[in-house]
């Protein structure tokens, strides 16, 4: 459930602390495109439970899969297992409301690049090159797509710290194993 900046920052260091299974057929364009397009919602209306599979599995939608959909697949996967575990271990155990929680995922964003100085701008080039005809196995128009990857990017503000929040983040971040 974290911002699509965060998404981005917890696969990629998911990546270099070898957390996911990855083999020489990887494709890391379609891997961040996954990893953040599920909240696509956000910026066009599409219902989350259309991009969310939270009692289902994404793999279901791509048979003989390429090596660029089993990369989009890790990512798409990845995302909804961050967003399942912010919602159970976080936001619903510490009782978070969903306006307080849009403020600690700001928070988030801003602690992640003050510690790992991973600007989102370094994300986009993969983003753009990510495949959006994978998303028509949603019912997602191709243009939906590329109009969600010219608006999906924004500002990450300035890190201030808020020690209530810190505390909320260091236990999600124990939680993945990257405290």
């Amino acid at each position: 459930m974290p911002n699509l900046y965060s998404h981005l920052v917890l696969s990629k260091i998911f990546l270099e602390k070898k957390l996911l299974n990855v083999n020489e057929n990887f494709d890391i364009n379609n891997f961040y495109f996954g990893a953040c397009v599920p909240d696509i919602g956000y910026f066009s209306g599409i219902e989350r439970k259309i991009t969310h599979f939270y009692e289902s599995d994404p793999e279901d939608l791509f048979k003989n899969r390429t090596f660029f959909e089993n990369s989009f697949l890790k990512g798409y996967k990845l995302h909804i297992h961050l967003d399942n575990i912010w919602k159970y271990e976080i936001r619903l155990k510490n009782n978070i409301s969903i306006e307080k929680n849009a403020e600690i995922y700001n928070y988030f964003d801003s602690f992640l690049e003050n510690r790992f100085d991973v600007k989102i701008d370094s994300f986009k080039s993969y983003i753009f090159k990510g495949e959006c005809k994978f998303l028509k196995k949603l019912n997602i128009e191709e243009n939906t797509c590329k109009n969600w990857k010219k608006t999906a990017f924004y500002t990450v503000s300035d890190f201030q710290l808020n020690e209530k929040y810190q505390k909320i983040i260091d236990s999600y971040l124990k939680i993945l194993k990257i405290s």
